[in-house]
């Protein structure tokens, strides 16, 4: 009996090793090239810049220059590449202003305790709106009951009537709410607007906060601005030596 063609075909196992190597080798490239494409992905997506979703408010705010708690005058730029919380209010106030600074030093502590933040990006300015009364001491000596961080600005009349212009913040002395006489310095109390203003890096007004808002959203909302990369800082004068 004649052997069957498949059985005097001769094994040719070094050219399946050919065949499979040319196979591995073209998987090899194309594994290659997708993760050189993913890392360069990846290294360009790094070098973005992240923004926050808050938008920009440029309607209200901008710079200014006041004396302050730190017995020096400050300017708004001298915070650049920091976060900052700006209330306005006075010493004096009965309730609403206690109740929304002891907010922001609770905001402060637990951001400034948490793992990995850095405590040297967020500040918190105290803005009078009662300079008559309200000197940078009287400012440094209130302010410490609350958080040894924040910094009071004031200045004269006309100069807090400016800011409290750019920010959109109404205030008036108020003589019909008339305070115990022995306690002559507050013979008068002040009404004012309440709100909690969030700044950027860039000294962007972010967002506004009333006392409907929690502790938890406001600390999300500082976080996202703390982790917001602006290329233009890189190139700006490094932030004052302020404290």
């Amino acid at each position: 009996m004649e052997p069957s063609a498949q059985t005097d075909r001769p094994r040719n196992n070094s050219g399946r090793l050919k065949n499979n190597s040319g196979k591995f080798a073209v998987i090899g490239f194309v594994t290659m090239t997708i993760i050189s494409i993913g890392v360069l992905f990846l290294f360009k997506n790094a070098s973005l810049p992240r923004i926050s979703a808050l938008p920009v408010m440029d309607t209200i705010g901008g710079e200014f220059e006041l004396p302050s708690s730190l017995d020096k005058p400050v300017k708004l730029s001298d915070f650049s590449g920091t976060v900052l919380m700006i209330n306005f209010g006075f010493t004096s106030c009965p309730d609403v202003c206690p109740t929304i600074l002891s907010r922001l030093a609770k905001i402060s502590k637990i951001l400034k305790n948490q793992r990995g933040f850095d405590k040297t990006k967020l500040q918190t300015l105290f803005i009078t709106t009662d300079p008559e009364r309200d000197d940078a001491n009287q400012l440094a000596q209130y302010l410490t009951h609350f958080h040894p961080d924040f910094i009071g600005l004031t200045g004269s009349a006309e100069a807090i009537k400016q800011v409290a212009k750019q920010y959109g913040v109404y205030y008036q002395k108020d003589t019909s709410i008339q305070t115990p006489a022995e306690n002559e310095t507050a013979a008068y109390n002040m009404s004012h607007t309440d709100k909690i203003y969030l700044l950027d890096k860039l000294g962007r007004i972010r967002k506004l906060y009333s006392t409907e808002n929690s502790l938890d959203e406001i600390i999300l909302d500082i976080r996202g601005l703390v982790a917001e990369i602006h290329p233009s800082l890189d190139q700006a004068p490094l932030k004052s030596e302020v404290q």
